[in-house]
């Protein structure tokens, strides 16, 4: 993506030599005033007067090259993701791009890569040229190009196969006459739905509003939640990011729809929406916690930082990402639940490889 354009927003600044240089000059001319030194007045007027070329020496037109920036899509540990490349003319200015502190920056001569270091979205640009008079006394910042948002997908780790659960496609198939289609089951209300599909009786033996479901608009659909308590420490909430989109990744890879449940958003990704779920995973702010708004029921799989043990539900695939140190164990609880923790998202995905 090439950045060229009109430079902009030019800025003049007096180096530490050229303050140094207009303070020696005022005092040696002061000095001159009184003694009147004819050595006095050459060197004041000399320190004066070098800050101000370099003022006029700075506002030359800049070289018409511009800088280009390229970002390329990368697939590999540790994340998935993009870089940045930045190559700028070698015409004796200063480059910098607005690459975030943590990033891996490598410069080698004209050239500047950065690669990200974990999931989120960022704003890079506009490249910033600086440039100095021979003296060093003055520098001159202006901007090139504009501003672009810079989407980083969190880790995907392949294999991340649940074996133990068991997609939602509800049984009890018959038929409504009249209504051209067949209903298939019932799942939970969700926005948009026509209050004519309420399923009442169901609504009430389950205690949540729900929904007939047609074989018009039913597919087989995993229910994958997330739970990040609000203290919960960065690297153990990424690494639970980094779970959620191995697992959401998998299934949609084998045709499996699949329904995230992260806090009070809830969006359904189909195999062709697999950059939209990661996308929607890079922009997610877990600082504040994410806690559940549905109740958890049997074939869900649930991914958290949390005590897995005080989760409801029963039939559910819990996987846990514990402190650095925890051990890595497979537990088949009461309710019928399948617990999978670990220090991190490798070894949970590791250890779903033995569950049966």
């Amino acid at each position: 993506m090439g950045v060229g354009a009109p430079a902009r927003g030019r800025r003049w600044r007096l180096t530490g030599r050229g303050w140094t240089l207009l303070v020696a000059g005022a005092g040696l001319l002061g000095a001159w005033a009184v003694t009147h030194r004819a050595e006095l007045l050459f060197l004041g007027a000399l320190a004066v007067l070098l800050p101000v070329a370099g003022v006029l020496f700075t506002l030359r037109p800049a070289s018409g090259a511009e800088p280009s920036r390229r970002l390329n899509t990368r697939h590999g540990a540790p994340f998935v993701g993009v870089e940045a490349l930045l190559v700028h003319p070698d015409d004796g200015a200063d480059w910098f791009d607005t690459f975030p502190e943590e990033w891996v920056v490598d410069r080698v001569g004209d050239r500047v890569s950065a690669l990200p270091v974990h999931r989120g979205v960022v704003v890079l640009g506009p490249v910033v040229r600086v440039d100095v008079d021979p003296f060093g006394t003055v520098g001159v910042r202006s901007e090139h190009g504009r501003s672009t948002e810079f989407v980083v997908w969190p880790e995907v780790i392949p294999g991340a196969r649940v074996p133990s659960a068991r997609f939602h496609s509800e049984p009890g198939r018959r038929f409504r006459a009249g209504s051209g289609q067949d209903e298939v089951g019932v799942r939970e209300y969700r926005a948009g739905d026509p209050l004519r599909q309420v399923h009442w009786k169901q609504t009430a033996h389950r205690d949540e509003l729900m929904v007939r479901e047609t074989n018009a608009e039913q597919r087989v659909r995993l229910r994958l939640f997330l739970v990040v308590p609000a203290a919960t420490a960065d690297r153990e909430a990424e690494e639970a990011v980094a779970l959620v989109a191995s697992v959401a990744d998998e299934s949609l890879a084998s045709g499996v729809d699949v329904e995230i449940h992260l806090g009070t958003a809830v969006p359904t990704f189909s195999a062709a929406e697999r950059s939209g779920m990661l996308t929607a995973l890079a922009r997610l702010d877990v600082r504040a916690g994410i806690m559940p708004t549905a109740r958890l029921r049997a074939d869900d799989v649930c991914v958290t930082t949390a005590d897995p043990d005080g989760l409801p539900g029963a039939g559910v695939t819990v996987l846990a990402v514990a402190h650095a140190d925890a051990a890595v164990r497979v537990e088949h609880v009461a309710g019928g639940n399948v617990i999978v923790t670990g220090p991190d998202a490798d070894s949970v995905v590791d250890a779903l490889g033995t569950t049966p």
